[in-house]
């Protein structure tokens, strides 16, 4: 009986990976990626590579071409499913030797893998999923909206301007000359940050966790936002309204607060030496 049972799971293995299939696609000279489907993602630095392992539903199409300089991933019908179709996958494997544009869009869990370049733009929208490992770029600007999550570290030489909308969920380590971060709706976020200067602008109901290390600070809240933040600045500025609440503990040369209706600033934790 057992060996019976062996034999029926060993076919069904097979009859799997039989249904798999592997393409290798001879496409180069793209230095911006657009992923727009339900797939896994892997972004490694490299000669130019684009392969997908996939066993898509019937009647689903894979699409992967370029379009000026942008390599794009899609599907169509992918919403389709028959009973039949057993389980779906894509995994999509791209290698790339710079990268200025990376947009994803859909279900898409993707991965950057240790990776060095210039400018770098980078959105999130929809349900996606990114890990960013160990980033190092001349100026990034990178925006999440939707329920997506991110998590990752990122050097980089110049400025990061980030953007966190919607119910997106983000953790991040930020080595920048400079910092702007732009939050709303009922984002949350946790950070480590260092940077000469950083001005944060939080506004709805979302909550920011935030260790800084740096010198100018400014932090200006609205609604019902909430921040948290160990801080070793030079300066500190929190300019708060509505509900919101601000709580500082660390060190901070000089600060300067305002506030306006029942928003409140909690400094009872800063400069306790």
């Amino acid at each position: 009986m057992k060996t019976l049972v062996a034999i029926i799971i060993l076919a069904a293995s097979l009859l799997s990976a039989s249904a798999q299939k592997s393409t290798t696609y001879k496409i180069s000279d793209f230095h911006s990626i657009k992923i727009s489907t339900v797939a896994n993602v892997i972004i490694s630095q490299g000669d130019y590579s684009v392969k997908a392992k996939h066993k898509l539903h019937e009647g689903e199409e894979l699409k992967v071409e370029k379009t000026d300089n942008t390599l794009v991933v899609k599907t169509s019908n992918h919403n389709k499913k028959s009973k039949k179709d057993g389980e779906r996958h894509l995994d999509i494997f791209i290698t790339v030797p710079d990268i200025n544009t990376l947009t994803l869009s859909g279900v898409c869990n993707a991965t950057v893998k240790n990776m060095k370049t210039g400018d770098l733009t980078i959105k999130n929208s929809g349900a996606c999923k990114m890990e960013i490992e160990n980033l190092e770029c001349s100026n990034i600007n990178l925006k999440t909206q939707g329920a997506t999550k991110l998590n990752g570290r990122i050097k980089s030489k110049g400025h990061a301007e980030l953007s966190f909308q919607g119910a997106s969920k983000v953790s991040l380590y930020i080595q920048a000359e400079g910092c702007n971060i732009e939050q709303s709706g009922a984002c949350e976020a946790e950070t480590e940050l260092q940077a000469n200067t950083l001005a944060l602008n939080s506004s709805g109901a979302g909550v920011h966790n935030m260790k800084f290390k740096g010198g100018e600070c400014r932090i200006k809240t609205s609604g019902a936002a909430k921040i948290n933040m160990v801080t070793e600045c030079e300066f500190l500025e929190c300019k708060q309204s509505g509900a919101s609440k601000i709580k500082v503990s660390g060190t901070a040369d000089n600060t300067q607060i305002k506030g306006s209706g029942a928003s409140f600033v909690d400094l009872s934790n800063l400069n306790k030496f």
